[in-house]
């Protein structure tokens, strides 16, 4: 399993070098480029350039690609939060479908570090004084129910 790891300090502006390669759909990149646009004033501004910059690092992929392969916009995603010591399962999504904690925006900080990664990859950043490191262990089929 290939792990990852990147570190943000979403404060402070800090971004080290190392970060997970990471993979975006045309549309996830389409809609992640139209809420920069117009939705960045409703955005934390270190949340809004490091989305900016995971979009102009993303790989694109033009066709379909496995749901299970990448968190996209609309993936259910399970990860280890690693600074709680547990194991999460959200679903990343946009802005106003955000309604609980179980709908992650791709637009918060966590959103923003899940959105392109894949299974066995890590990403850590700092929020304030509070580092947070994450494990994708899946991004999980939609549920037909």
């Amino acid at each position: 399993m290939q792990v990852a790891s990147q570190a943000i300090d979403l404060t402070r502006g800090d971004h080290l070098p190392q970060r997970p390669p990471i993979v975006l759909t045309n549309s996830d990149r389409d809609s992640l480029l139209v809420l920069l646009r117009t939705a960045a004033t409703d955005m934390e501004p270190a949340v809004a350039r490091f989305l900016s910059e995971e979009v102009e690092r993303a790989d694109i992929v033009s066709g379909e690609i496995s749901p299970t392969a990448v968190v996209s916009i609309g993936s259910t995603v399970k990860f280890i939060d690693h600074a709680a010591m547990k194991i999460r399962q959200v679903k990343l999504v946009l802005p106003d479908e955000a309604s609980d904690v179980d709908h992650i925006s791709v637009t918060e900080a966590l959103g923003s570090g899940l959105v392109g990664l894949g299974p066995g990859q890590t990403i850590t950043w700092h929020e304030g004084q509070t580092e947070r490191k994450i494990t994708v262990l899946a991004t999980l089929l939609p549920d037909l129910n």
